[in-house]
Order: structure tokens, then C-alpha cells, then sequence
């Protein structure tokens, strides 16, 4: 639960500084950690493209407008410190 809390702050820290220094400003960072009933809220493409299964960790990418989902980024790291550095460094390179 600990992780989740802390994962989730995470993608709120990462949108503030998308929105602050990046090219877009229009795009909303979440963290999900998909089980079978919050997974259909995904479409069936967004499922398929972006490889979205039940169980992983994820960062994703909206467009906050229409909630376009944009990209996805797995969360690999064991720590909230090397999550952060991966979302940061994704963030920089995308958007």
C-alpha cells in the first residue's frame, strides 16, 4: 500500500513538472496497477498497444483534454527514487 501511495505521488510530481517545463502542458500523468475490473476501462487498442496487463505497474501519459492515452511506461524500479528517475527522464525525452 506503502508503494502505491508513493507511486501515485510520484506521476502527480511528474505532470506538475511536465506542465512547468515541458513542450506540452496538456498532458496528465497517472499510475495504475491494473487488476481484471479497473483493466476494461482501458479499450481493447489501448490494451493491445500498450501491452496494459493485470498486475504490472505503469506510468501513463494522457492527454488531459480528451484523454487520449499517449504512452505508457512500465515501472520497473524497485525504489521511488529510480521510478522517479525513470518517469523524469521519459518525460524530458517525450514531452
Amino acid at each position: 500500500m506503502k508503494r502505491e501511495a508513493e507511486m501515485k505521488e510520484l506521476a502527480e510530481y511528474g505532470k506538475s513538472l511536465i506542465r512547468e517545463f515541458g513542450r506540452r502542458k496538456d498532458i496528465t500523468v497517472t499510475y495504475d496497477r491494473p487488476n481484471e475490473e479497473t483493466i476494461s476501462r482501458y479499450t481493447e487498442y489501448q490494451r493491445e498497444c500498450h501491452r496494459i496487463m493485470t498486475g504490472s505497474e505503469y506510468f501513463l501519459f494522457w492527454e488531459e483534454e480528451t484523454m487520449h492515452l499517449l504512452y505508457v511506461k512500465d515501472v520497473t524500479a524497485d525504489s521511488a527514487l529510480t521510478a522517479m528517475a525513470e518517469l523524469m527522464w521519459l518525460a524530458a525525452r517525450k514531452f
